[in-house]
């Protein structure tokens, strides 16, 4: 979880609502909303969930949060809700009851060697089959119907590279499924995760017969996002850090990789630097619009010199948002400077995109609209917050 920035590593759980979110008055049929976000203090960061019933608050009070110890992550899937418990090494499934969190089962990875817990490393592929990662050695196989492990799949190995470790992408923004098939990222970076090799390996899993169908070779550094055009092709970008150490260590450049959806000549799409005057970027998403945006690092904030940590800058309020669409980019004025970090969730018709001040200290929640270039802010949220979905 280092890798996610100093402030923490990836995940959440949520955040609470104003008055009219009572759960007196909430009934078991109404809509439910479930928004997960991490907050950073001295004694340590604490995790909340909480269960809205509408998203048009202009502020999220966590004093109706459901809180959690740790780092502890949330998910929903098929109306479910899924908890970690990072200590523990176990997933407890909710249910709702009104907007209350209904205890129903657990499943425990404690005897796996697994030394994270979170949804980052795990992808839902239907309502009895969940790949779990343990590193970049296994997968393991788990039902969310039964809360049971069913299997483990060993991944392929790889040579060893002097001064880099093998680390996967986070399952939760750069793993991809399609028609049976599971495409998971993986990259050589070192402990600082600001160093990396020029090119990452994407595994590609059939997750009916639990058997490897292809490894795809990308010459992009640290790929750790990915998303779907509108015709089905999957592009795989960097998240911040492949960016940072491109601007200050002078590690290689950052670019986007695509892969068609018929799955012919996989290729590298663009340069981020030859679309943004040089600089460096990552987490392409692409909108309904035809569209898309991409985060840019924007280093003519700063001077780099031989005393500057790359940690305190890419960390820091020096990225803007990107259009792109045909080929060519600007930047996204209404958006302002921020930490480069951004979820997108698909919630009933919206395309919401969380994103976080530069210090992680506030969240705030945008309703993209069809390409991103008029985002209207709908709310915000104490910490960072990486979690929302509709769970009702």
């Amino acid at each position: 979880m280092k890798r996610f920035c100093s402030l923490a590593l990836l995940l959440l759980a949520a955040c609470g609502g104003d008055d009219d979110n009572s759960p007196d008055d909430t009934p078991d049929s109404g809509p439910a909303y479930v928004l997960g976000n991490l907050v950073f203090g001295p004694e340590g960061t604490t995790s909340y969930v909480n269960v809205l019933d509408k998203l048009d608050s202009p502020t999220i009070d966590l004093k109706k949060a459901r809180e959690f110890p740790g780092a502890a992550d949330v998910w929903v899937y098929n109306q479910k809700i899924f908890v970690t418990n990072p200590e523990k090494l176990t997933i407890t499934r909710y249910g709702l009851k009104g907007r209350e969190l209904v205890e129903e089962a657990a499943i425990s990875f404690s005897n796996y060697g697994i030394t994270s817990m979170g949804f980052w490393l795990n992808t839902f592929v239907t309502e009895d089959k969940a790949f779990m990662l343990n590193g970049a050695a296994e997968y393991i196989v788990w039902s969310p119907k039964t809360m049971e492990i069913t299997q483990v799949i060993k991944l392929p190995t790889f040579p060893e590279r002097p001064g880099y470790r093998l680390v996967p992408g986070y399952s939760d923004r750069a793993a991809a499924w399609r028609n049976g098939w599971l495409f998971q990222p993986l990259y050589w970076t070192d402990d600082s995760y600001f160093r990396f090799t020029p090119d990452s390996r994407i595994v590609v899993i059939d997750t009916n017969t639990s058997k490897l169908v292809e490894i795809l070779e990308a010459p992009c550094p640290g790929l750790d996002y990915v998303s779907r055009d509108a015709a089905g092709n999957f592009f795989f970008s960097s998240w911040v850090y492949a960016p940072g150490g491109a601007v200050v260590l002078d590690q290689p450049s950052t670019c986007a990789f695509e892969v068609p959806s018929d799955f012919r000549a996989p290729n590298v799409a663009f340069k981020f630097a030859d679309l943004t005057g040089g600089r460096e970027g990552g987490m392409l998403h692409f909108l309904p619009g035809g569209g898309a945006m991409f985060s840019v690092f924007h280093d003519e904030r700063f001077t780099v010199d031989a005393n500057t940590n790359p940690s305190q800058v890419t960390f820091g309020p020096n990225w803007r948002f990107w259009s792109y669409k045909n080929g060519t980019a600007a930047p996204i004025e209404a958006f302002d400077w921020n930490a480069g970090a951004q979820y997108t969730f698909r919630v009933e018709t919206s395309n919401l995109m969380l994103v976080a001040d530069g210090d992680y200290s506030r969240t705030r929640i945008y309703d993209l609209g069809s390409d991103g270039t008029a985002p209207t802010q709908k709310f915000e949220a104490p910490g960072w917050s990486v979690r929302l979905f509709q769970a009702r």
